[in-house]
């Protein structure tokens, strides 16, 4: 069993042009980055208490990041600052200051995503070293985890070509040596859409968060499912798949041909 430190990192910034500042918006009585944070926080604390772990949101230098730091106050969080455009080269500068083994890498869009998923990557990381990246798979999109080794990641970041690392970016590592945790069997691109970057996604986000409450930071993943496709809140923003992939991909094409 490996030892060292594990970094929950979650990626987030405030300079989103479809959704300005919306990992502050309000959905139950809290910011939208504080669910995320707050259900890892429970899932982990056993971790983050002897040290084994640390919850870290990764943002970047740019002016006005810093108030993601009001969001979780109540939250034991570390914010870090690094790289504005790249970001597992923010995330390699984090890891080399923090001194993190291992990184388990959590979309700030992915507002909840499966704590479960965080915890089969981080349990596969501590238990075998001989693959570069472990993920889980059969979620919605927004609920998957990744992770991977730090040493990996730096090796990685020092290998590539170019300066903007955004959509996509995990372009970044070359034919690594994955192992894939199957947790379910819903399809990446279905009709349930666990991500925020539309109106219509808050408003999703919103109408969970706001049904379900502190329920969520115990919710199996299953249970919260159920409940989005029960009450047909999958409906709020479904229609929103088709347009996500397709910037997705034009995005991406950007910052390669960039």
């Amino acid at each position: 069993m490996a030892s060292g430190v594990t970094g929950l990192l979650v990626v987030a910034r405030m300079g989103s042009s479809r959704l300005p500042g919306k990992h502050l918006l309000p959905a139950g009585g809290k910011p939208m980055i504080w669910w995320l944070c707050a259900r890892m926080a429970r899932e982990f604390q056993h971790e983050i208490a002897d040290g084994s772990v640390q919850l870290v949101i990764a943002t970047s230098t740019a002016p006005g990041n810093e108030v993601l730091r009001t969001a979780v106050d109540d939250l034991p969080v570390t914010v870090f600052q690094g790289s504005d455009t790249n970001i597992p080269k923010r995330q390699s500068e984090c890891a080399e200051a923090l001194g993190l083994d291992r990184i388990i890498s959590l979309d700030g869009d992915d507002v909840l995503c499966s704590f479960r998923a965080a915890r089969r990557v981080h349990d596969a990381l501590l238990r075998d070293g001989s693959h570069d990246i472990v993920t889980t798979s059969g979620l919605p999109l927004g609920m998957n985890v990744s992770g991977y080794p730090a040493s990996y990641l730096h090796r990685s970041v020092e290998g590539s070509k170019g300066d903007r690392f955004e959509t996509g970016w995990g372009r970044v590592f070359d034919a690594p040596r994955t192992l894939t945790v199957k947790l379910g069997e819903e399809p990446i691109d279905g009709p349930l859409r666990f991500t925020l970057d539309y109106p219509e996604d808050a408003r999703f986000f919103q109408a969970v968060i706001t049904g379900l409450g502190e329920r969520l930071l115990t919710m199996k993943d299953e249970d919260l499912v159920g409940h989005v496709q029960a009450q047909g809140l999958f409906q709020l923003n479904a229609a929103l798949q088709a347009r996500y992939f397709a910037n997705f991909h034009e995005e991406r094409n950007k910052e390669t041909d960039g």
